[in-house]
């Protein structure tokens, strides 16, 4: 499972990829509107487990990708999808990308390439998101892609969140 885009990438996690992951978590920045403020070694272990684990469901709990640079072959982030339990035909995006390379276009390629693999391969009927009000970034980054804020509301400590969505029928049918 590989998506491509112009300038990136986008593969599935595998082992190798520790070290890359352990220096996108050593950035405090990337915390600054999440709700925990570091990611441990053996949490990073963790999350590699977790993908290779979930390749072999059917259908997969989680769509995770790893961002790869097409020209320098670097890991510069991460996004994905994780299906909702209580509702297996739709899923929560997410993702994070180094520092570095942030207002570039990246996670905007990236995200929108995980939506339409989500709904054209994964066959997903809704995609969530949510971010804290105060970002800013992410928030641009979703609405670029399409997804609209949502009327509910919610809580996730320590901040408010303000929740995204988009359906199959109008990823299909609007301009990106």
């Amino acid at each position: 499972m590989l998506l491509t885009t112009p300038r990136l990438f986008l593969r599935p996690f595998k082992e190798g990829d520790f070290t890359a992951l352990r220096e996108l978590a050593a950035y405090p920045v990337i915390f600054r509107f999440r709700s925990r403020s570091t990611i441990t070694e053996d949490e990073t272990r963790e999350f590699l487990a977790r993908c290779q684990e979930s390749a072999f469901e059917t259908p997969p709990s989680m769509y995770a990708f790893a961002l790869v640079m097409r020209d320098t072959s670097r890991l510069i982030g991460e996004c994905g999808l994780n299906r909702l339990k209580e509702a297996p035909t739709e899923a929560y995006l997410w993702f994070s990308l180094h520092p570095v390379f942030w207002q570039q276009g990246y996670m905007r390629e990236a995200a929108s390439a995980v939506l339409d693999f989500g709904f054209r391969e994964a066959l997903l009927e809704r995609i969530h998101a949510s971010c804290h009000p105060d970002n800013l970034a992410s928030r641009h980054v979703l609405e670029r892609i399409g997804m609209h804020p949502l009327q509910k509301t919610g809580t996730i400590e320590p901040s408010p969140r303000i929740h995204f969505g988009l359906s199959s029928a109008e990823w299909s049918s609007g301009p990106r």
